[in-house]
């Protein structure tokens, strides 16, 4: 505040842009902090001004330009100015004023949001659309609302679809087959050990949780996949390593060496990545021929090289490297889509180089791609392949395709629905491997995509029961479509979310990693129902040994109330499960029934205590140091188990209540 000014009012303009999603209005509590501070309730919604006068101050918002790009679906996005005006008692003349923008929206059916800030480098170029008038934007707001009105309609007609008695149809008669088997797959980005403060200084608890996870599985995990951010080798000089970056990274890889069978390595580079962007413009302009000017292709391929070689000799684990990911996220623009394939035959050609030096045996195994979730993203994928097909350096490799596989407000549970059909059809377009396998590299719900509260650990924890679903869900989908799909979907969406505090308990999350890890080898044809047309519902999955003297039965319920506000919990109490065409061994005897199960409720006095209320993240770091008491511990640990006695008949009938978010594994035994 310029101290010139002093005594007078002030009017600050501060450009918004807001999006209305599955709500009518977007409130906002703005606080104006000066001598004192000032706290204003704002609604943004379709008008053309809007004010509010409160002691010290005037907030008027002036709509410029606003659409509704979904039809049909209540998807309102305004863009305009905020105007402040200020008076003298709140004014801190000659120091800093700073404004606070609070808000809690329903953004979780369809994405509200608030972009605050510098639009526009001059805000006089901004214009209002001519056009504009307060009788259109009554109208707009007036399609809004009949559109929210319309979405709980369907809100509620999805609930009733699946409010019905849940039923699981196994039949034992059918072929059994092997199947891949993602429980024991693990991912981490760096961070200590939470993304959310990737940059602090590692924590010691990534062996102890990886120590603590195994033991009760009973073997290693089968893939570790971690990503780090920062650049491993020497900027000024790719032949060194960054001794302080090498020995943040072999914090996290001791743990993962000696813990799991595989580990995978990402490299997000991001100086290089910020350097791109600052460069080409987030992926408009092309770059020159030998790449970013601060890093030339040459050069990035140089610090791969350097890095792998160094890990390699560290780590004989280390099995599979990944190209940076996301890419997609930047632009789909031509320059920007070569630029990522070149980024990728940057680190191809080192993976070359280093095996070279190699024996067969430990030669790395190299990933393209990773892009985001593939919906709509074939183009870019398109692009990939097609660059791969046409390039003739005879050093060229592709080992693997990576792509995410998040759920988002908005995409579907069954979204792998006809992914192999269509990367079939474009392998085949370019001559390559029908065969070539796709990583699922993260997998599950993202942070924050969800309806939640995360100020304690029972929040987490309910979270983290429907996350144990959710990628359960996303992982049987890919097993529908029959192609090669690695879901790395035990820990999918990060390493960190499957323990609690100092004895490293287990979370719900782990719970259901560790329950599909007792299924048996060959799987049979099992059909659960209800299911809808999106994937939420009722799910089963039903194995045998090879013997087929035992089989075991995985339930689990995906619910849709951790997405949609208007949907109330959804379970399936007294759900009918028939076993026809038993094995003969299994047969006209009596059988033990084992289910071993975790709820969502589970130790919640627990988690909602006082020494469990945390930062508002899911990995937030004091989840980890909550310090429980032997009892707290042995109870959160537990895995609940129920046994009993049956005579087994032709079609043998057991009755199952499946809670909201919860998981069962029914083991039938002699």
């Amino acid at each position: 505040m310029p101290v010139q000014r002093a005594g007078l009012p002030v009017t600050f303009a501060i450009p918004i842009q807001y999006t209305l999603g599955s709500e009518a209005r977007l409130s906002v509590a703005i606080t104006i902090n000066g001598t004192d501070h000032e706290t204003t309730l704002f609604d943004f919604y379709p008008a053309k001004e809007i004010s509010v006068t409160n002691g010290r101050s005037k907030i008027t918002f002036i709509t410029h330009q606003i659409s509704q790009p979904q039809k049909g679906n209540p998807l309102t996005i305004a863009s305009g100015i905020l105007y402040i005006r200020t008076y003298p008692a709140l004014l801190k003349y000659g120091e800093r004023m700073s404004f606070e923008f609070n808000s809690k929206t329903n953004h979780m059916d369809i994405g509200s949001g608030l972009l605050i800030g510098s639009l526009y480098k001059d805000l006089s170029n901004v214009g209002s659309d001519p056009q504009l008038s307060p009788e259109q934007l009554a109208e707009i707001d007036s399609t809004h609302l009949s559109n929210l009105a319309a979405w709980r309609q369907k809100s509620k007609a999805k609930a009733l679809n699946l409010r019905r008695t849940g039923t699981v149809n196994v039949d034992c008669s059918t072929n059994s087959e092997l199947y891949d088997r993602g429980e024991l797959r693990v991912q981490a980005y760096s961070g200590n050990p939470v993304k959310d403060f990737q940059f602090g200084v590692p924590s010691e608890k990534m062996s102890e949780m990886a120590s603590a996870i195994i033991a009760q599985a009973g073997r290693k995990f089968k893939l570790f996949r971690y990503q780090h951010h920062r650049l491993p080798w020497k900027q000024q000089d790719p032949t060194l390593i960054d001794s302080m970056e090498m020995a943040y990274i072999s914090k996290w890889l001791d743990a993962a060496n000696a813990n799991s069978e595989q580990l995978m390595l990402c490299f997000q580079i991001s100086p290089i990545i910020k350097e791109y962007k600052n460069v080409s413009q987030m992926g408009v302009k092309a770059l020159p021929v030998e790449g970013i000017p601060a890093y030339p292709w040459e050069s990035v391929t140089q610090g791969y090289l350097t890095t792998l070689a160094y890990l390699k000799s560290q780590y004989p684990n280390f099995k599979i490297v990944q190209m940076p990911y996301e890419f997609d996220n930047i632009s789909n623009s031509p320059s920007h889509r070569q630029a990522h394939y070149m980024l990728y035959k940057s680190l191809y050609r080192a993976v070359y180089k280093l095996n070279k030096t190699l024996k067969k045996d430990e030669q790395i195994e190299i990933a393209g791609l990773s892009i985001n979730t593939p919906i709509d993203k074939w183009d870019f994928i398109e692009s990939f392949l097609e660059y791969y097909s046409k390039d003739g350096d005879k050093s060229k490799r592709l080992d693997y395709l990576t792509w995410h596989g998040y759920l988002f407000p908005g995409t579907k549970p069954n979204h792998p629905r006809g992914i192999n059909k269509i990367l079939n059809e474009l392998l085949a377009k370019y001559s390559l491997p029908a065969s070539m396998p796709v990583i699922i590299d993260e997998c599950g719900l993202a942070e924050p995509s969800t309806i939640e509260d995360l100020s304690d650990l029972y929040g987490a924890s309910r979270k983290e029961s429907a996350m144990a679903c959710f990628t359960a869900s996303i992982h049987d989908w890919y097993l529908r479509e029959r192609g090669n799909f690695i879901p790395i979907s035990g820990g999918g969406w990060h390493f960190g979310l499957m323990t609690y505090g100092k004895q490293n308990v287990m979370s719900n999350y782990a719970k259901g990693a560790l329950l599909r890890s007792k299924l048996l080898n060959r799987a049979i044809t099992s059909v659960a129902a209800p299911l809808d047309e999106d994937g939420y519902g009722l799910y089963s999955f039903a194995t045998v040994n090879d013997s087929k003297d035992s089989l075991s039965l995985l339930v689990w319920n995906l619910s849709p109330t951790i997405f949609y506000q208007d949907i109330e919990t959804i379970n399936y109490d007294n759900t009918q499960i028939t076993l026809a065409g038993l094995p003969a061994k299994l047969r006209n005897r009596e059988l033990t029934v084992r289910v071993q199960y975790f709820c969502e409720k589970d130790s919640k006095d627990i988690f909602s205590s006082s020494k469990c209320q945390t930062l508002p993240l899911t990995r937030g770091a004091d989840r980890y140091e909550v310090d429980f008491t032997s009892e707290e511990a042995d109870r959160i640990n537990k895995i609940s188990t129920l046994t009993y006695k049956v005579k087994s008949t032709d079609g043998l009938k057991l009755k199952l209540d499946v809670q909201e978010h919860s998981m069962y594994l029914i083991t039938l035994s002699r």
